[in-house]
């Protein structure tokens, strides 16, 4: 099955994965008993916009499915666990699958998206940029290498800024310090994530400038993250995976829905103020749909930039399910 240009992975994850489960027998067949608990070691980075992802255990139909989530820090993090075979399913930024192909194959599908958007440019307040071309020579941080600074990296570009060589950047790990260094007055700009975004906005530390941030998505990608399964958990669990896929579906159109249960849940897993919150959610959308598309274009930017040494957007169907030869 080839998923054809501009069709969406999700429903075509779920009508292979039916196939699959009716092609290979039951779940006893492949290492667990029909009536025996599966018991899904899952991941997630506590982000607002993978809200949907965290509470989608909620949803779930089947009494024998579960999802076990367990919080990391990084999406890097969440990459070694899965390549070591430590978790079955996790949120992946689509950019963080391709930079991996650059030193090797990795070991999971994708089965549906999960958010776009979520990334601010801030300036801090105080200082005087009104357009890009007044960041260059302005000290800049972002976590080197995450989707923010491939994002930043791409967008400044298309405006005759590189970020390496016209500002001084700082590599700045975590969203939390980067908020800490706009207080601090350390980086005048920074490209940050959801929520620590909006706390920065809120806490009067940065402030965006409508001259980049309304041209942003133009140059950068705005879907970002899918949600990805081992290869292994796949053809073991097919049925467990459509259950998943069922249930997730139903949260993010809970979450889209109502946003105070969005923002009451994701309080329950990460301690945020509620107002920035909300503020939060109006920066990202909660999706389970996406386009490969969208995805090999990413795969052509991060080419295009340096940040990969090959164009690996023609291998990109093999890490979806439904997208490749099945």
């Amino acid at each position: 099955m080839k998923i054809r240009n501009g069709a969406t992975i999700a429903a075509a994850a779920i009508a292979v994965l039916a196939f699959t489960s009716c092609s290979s027998g039951t779940e006893a067949e492949s290492g667990g008993g029909s009536s025996d608990k599966v018991v899904i070691k899952a991941a997630w980075v506590p982000t607002v916009h993978s809200t949907h992802w965290a509470v989608t255990n909620q949803f779930i139909e089947d009494e024998n499915v579960q999802i076990k989530l367990s919080p990391f820090k990084t999406n890097n993090e969440m990459m070694v666990a899965m390549q070591g075979n430590s978790i079955d399913m996790m949120p992946m930024g689509y950019n963080n699958t391709i930079s991996a192909l650059d030193r090797g194959d990795v070991n999971y599908k994708y089965v549906a998206g999960i958010s776009e958007g979520g990334t601010r440019i801030l300036v801090r307040n105080g200082v005087d940029i009104d357009s890009w071309e007044d960041v260059r020579g302005k000290t800049v941080g972002t976590a080197q290498g995450s989707t923010q600074y491939q994002q930043l990296v791409l967008a400044a570009q298309s405006h005759g800024i590189d970020i390496e060589q016209d500002t001084d950047f700082v590599n700045i790990g975590s969203a939390p310090d980067m908020v800490l260094a706009l207080m601090n007055g350390d980086v005048d700009v920074v490209s940050i994530w959801e929520p620590s975004a909006s706390e920065a906005i809120a806490r009067e530390f940065g402030h965006e400038v409508p001259a980049i941030s309304d041209t942003f998505y133009d140059d950068a990608w705005r879907v970002n993250s899918g949600l990805a399964v081992s290869n292994k958990f796949i053809e073991e669990h097919p049925k467990a995976v459509e259950s998943v896929l069922a249930a997730f579906e139903k949260a993010k159109d809970k979450v889209n829905s109502d946003k105070e249960f969005w923002v009451d849940e994701f309080m329950k897993l990460s301690s945020s103020d509620p107002d920035i919150l909300k503020r939060a959610i109006e920066n990202v959308s909660a999706v389970s749909a996406v386009d490969p598309g969208d995805v090999k274009a990413i795969a052509k930017s991060l080419h295009g930039i340096g940040i990969v040494s090959e164009d690996y957007s023609d291998r990109l169907d093999d890490y979806f399910v439904g997208g490749g030869n099945q």
